[in-house]
């Protein structure tokens, strides 16, 4: 015989995200058998991971649910400031104001070995991606001046888009975990959760940096990625990160080579950090043949480039086994 579910919680956590999951109290009667009866509190250790990854997971829903409606509200505000009727008729005008010369369009082409014939749908496409990343650039400045206080914990995962990004674990932690990803993605959700559990299973400490991609599905987000990372290890992050938020607005028209140049890093400065630059060149030529662009997402691990959840998990797992 089970006992009633109703009524039978622990009282409410003062942390938030605690209380949308509750868990039963351990005197909670959950199975009776011959041999006696078994009690919430005995099961404690082995369902606590699924009722934290189900309070992370509500937390989420929430986080974003509360971001949109205020996205919403705060770009209705943007538009009436800049004199149009709603939002949708702001965006239409900012989106129209979006050009691509034709000496990008010619650099795109001859970069990836396309014919002439293609630059009108190449036009088009520049004109697309340069678009995004206009139009996440408008969320962003539109989040910003709302002036968010969140309240769920880590509710900054890669909402604000704030530049200098955001950590969790000790700054000491063996294992360090840097995530990039574009907010358009549709695979960063499901990247975040299987890192969330990876990095849960783990006996050792990890720290996860969470950083905006500046310039979203653009060919050079990787080499970025890779350049912020080396600015990581190297303890000048955040002199690197005004640099970056200084050329914000160009960074979409540069590429790789000119990307070091604008921020100032030598020619051989990244091969010297301990990132895997190999490794990253060879991924950032593959994605641009096979698609002109980036898939707006990547994963260093202690500096290593992870180009999926099972490198993620066998390069953590390999660096928790080394030391």
């Amino acid at each position: 015989m089970t006992a009633s579910l109703s009524g039978c919680f622990n009282s409410p956590s003062q942390d938030l995200s605690a209380q949308i999951v509750k868990s039963l109290a351990p005197s909670t009667v959950v199975l009776e058998y011959s041999g006696g009866k078994i009690r919430a509190g005995e099961l404690e250790e082995a369902v606590r991971p699924e009722l934290e990854r189900m309070r992370d997971e509500a937390a989420r829903l929430y986080r974003a649910a509360a971001a949109k409606k205020v996205l919403e509200a705060s770009l209705a505000v943007a538009a009436k400031r800049a004199g149009f009727v709603d939002t949708d008729a702001f965006m239409t005008a900012e989106k129209a104001k979006i050009e691509v010369d034709d000496g990008a369009v010619a650099s795109y082409l001859a970069k990836n070995r396309l014919p002439e014939s293609s630059s009108r749908e190449i036009k088009s496409f520049l004109k697309e991606q340069n678009w995004l990343s206009k139009k996440i650039e408008i969320q962003n400045l539109a989040l910003a001046e709302a002036q968010l206080t969140w309240h769920l914990p880590l509710a900054q995962r890669k909402i604000s888009g704030v530049l200098e990004g955001f950590s969790e674990g000790p700054v000491a932690a063996r294992i360090q975990i840097h995530e990039f990803c574009d907010r358009t993605n549709p695979v960063c959700g499901p990247l975040e959760r299987g890192i969330d559990r990876i990095a849960a299973s783990q006996t050792v400490k990890v720290r996860r940096t969470y950083h905006p991609l500046y310039s979203p599905k653009n060919p050079v987000s990787l080499r970025l990625a890779q350049h912020t990372v080396c600015a990581s290890q190297q303890g000048h992050y955040l002199e690197f990160a005004q640099k970056v938020k200084a050329l914000s607005q160009t960074l979409a028209g540069l590429s790789p080579d000119q990307l070091s140049a604008a921020l100032g890093l030598k020619a051989d400065e990244v091969s010297t950090c301990a990132v895997a630059s190999a490794g990253v060149l060879e991924v950032e030529r593959k994605l641009a043949l096979n698609s002109g662009v980036l898939t707006g997402s990547a994963v260093f691990v202690n500096g290593d480039l992870a180009q999926n959840l099972d490198e993620v998990d066998l390069l953590v797992r390999q660096k928790n086994a080394s030391e």
